[in-house]
């Protein structure tokens, strides 16, 4: 999780001249609300959700069994609401 957008956090070059543009050329420095970047990022936020219950699974694994097995739980309820699966079909039950 702490990988996740930090390039927002600490000015990263490609968010930085994702700032840049319009005529004449400036820095929007005062937010970019409605940018194309807000659909493919809200997109994308998904990914960093999933790959946080997995490595809270990973964890449970090596310590607590059980828990492991609620939050597989939790994985598949989660793929199923947003119909996404990364399952592969030899795993599936």
């Amino acid at each position: 999780m702490t990988k996740g957008y930090s390039g927002f956090a600490h000015a990263a070059s490609p968010q930085i001249m994702d700032m840049y543009g319009g005529t004449p050329p400036h820095f929007y420095v005062n937010g970019l609300l409605a940018t194309e970047r807000h659909a493919e990022y809200r997109e994308d936020l998904w990914n960093y959700i999933y790959r946080g219950i997995l490595a809270f699974g990973f964890a449970a694994k090596a310590w607590n069994p059980s828990l492991f097995d609620q939050i597989s739980g939790f994985l598949m309820e989660f793929e199923r609401i947003n119909d996404r699966n990364y399952m592969p079909p030899q795993y599936e039950t």
